[in-house]
Parts: C-alpha cells; sequence; structure tokens
C-alpha cells in the first residue's frame, strides 16, 4: 500500500535511485511531500534521469496523450546533456582518440568487476557488499568529464596516441 510520504529508496544505487511512497516507510530516511520534492532533494542532479522519469504525468499537463488515463513520464528538472563537439576541439581530440576509445573499451570489459569487487562497502555485521552509492556508470561519466573538460584547469590525463603512450 501507499502512504502520504515519499522516500528515496537507496538500495537500487545513485544511477538507478528512485522515490517511493511505500507505506511503511523505512525508518532513518528523509521523507518528503511529493515525489518531485523527494528526487530534487534527494537526487539531484542524476545524470541518468531515472527519478525524475518515474514521476506521472497528469492528463492535464499532457494533452497529447491519447489516452488520459495512461500519462507518461515527465522531467521537472532540466536534464544535463552534452554539448555537441567538433571533432577539430581539444575534446573532440580527446574523444576521437585511440587511447580513450581503449580506456572506455578496458573499463566496460572491467564494468562487472568494478561495481561488484571494487566498489564496495562493509556492513555492521563484517561483509563487502556491492556499494548503492558508487557505480561503474558514474565513474565513466566522470572520467568523461574529467578528460574532456576537467575540473579547477586539471583534466584526467588519457596518454597520447603514440606507440609507447607517453
Amino acid at each position: 500500500t501507499s502512504g502520504d510520504k515519499w522516500y528515496p529508496e537507496y538500495s537500487l544505487g545513485w544511477a538507478e535511485g528512485k522515490c517511493l511512497n511505500a507505506y511503511p516507510a523505512p525508518s532513518g530516511r528523509p521523507h518528503y511531500e511529493s515525489q518531485s520534492e523527494c528526487c530534487a532533494k534527494a537526487y539531484g542532479g542524476q545524470a541518468s534521469g531515472v527519478c525524475v522519469g518515474n514521476i506521472p504525468s497528469s492528463p492535464a499537463s499532457n494533452p497529447s496523450s491519447p489516452n488520459p488515463d495512461v500519462s507518461g513520464p515527465i522531467s521537472l528538472t532540466p536534464q544535463p546533456t552534452r554539448q555537441p563537439v567538433s571533432p577539430s576541439s581539444e575534446a573532440g581530440v580527446i574523444i576521437n582518440s585511440e587511447k580513450f576509445s581503449m580506456m572506455i573499451d578496458t573499463l566496460e570489459a572491467a564494468k562487472n568487476d568494478i561495481d561488484n569487487k571494487l566498489f564496495l562497502y562493509e556492513t555492521p555485521s563484517y561483509q563487502w557488499i556491492p556499494s548503492s552509492v558508487y557505480k561503474y556508470a558514474d565513474l565513466k561519466e566522470s572520467l568523461y568529464v574529467m578528460a574532456t573538460e576537467g575540473v579547477a584547469g586539471k583534466k584526467f590525463y588519457i596518454g597520447e596516441d603514440v606507440t609507447n603512450g607517453h
């Protein structure tokens, strides 16, 4: 059954996280008046958009819906999107380089190990289990941003397209 308060479902991990209003709500979690408030406060900045994508639209806000009883998800906050990158720009040269492709391919091959063997946390009963916060998808997105845009003038160096990599 559903309750009157919304709370974040942390067990799904950040990238797949969404807000629920099932009753009874788990203790120790923040509670919000609406699903949109929960998504904004608990999953603000979520690149995947899963949380806000689960917010149903009302028939009045979606007049093009062929069936007013069935409405699709809407996004209440702008979702981050990447600007188109010119292949000749610095970022374009990086993402089109063989080194960048090799880095992404290597990470993709290790995706399951990264989620299930690297990003772990220790439970109170001294067991190591996969993190519900840190996920491969977020690591990959962060590396993309750090390699192409950087932060505070610093970038992630991926090497160069030369025989020995330096």
